[in-house]
């Protein structure tokens, strides 16, 4: 059987991922340079918008 591939991560993990501080994380977040998702109290950051952001992409031209 194979393994499903992760499609988002909490922003805890961006955190331990990049380094970055879990509060700039949300600030990213809640600025709207970040995406995210809510599902009732998680929130939840799409692993494409991670590699946006190592790739330093604006969020507007990563709409298509």
């Amino acid at each position: 059987m194979s393994e499903l591939k992760r499609v988002s991560y909490k922003p805890r993990e961006i955190a331990a991922m990049t380094g970055l501080s879990k509060s700039f994380v949300y600030q990213l977040i809640n600025s709207g340079n970040l995406r995210a998702v809510r599902i009732g109290r998680a929130v939840l950051v799409p692993a494409a918008e991670i590699e946006r952001l190592l790739k330093n992409e604006n969020p507007a031209s990563a709409r298509g």
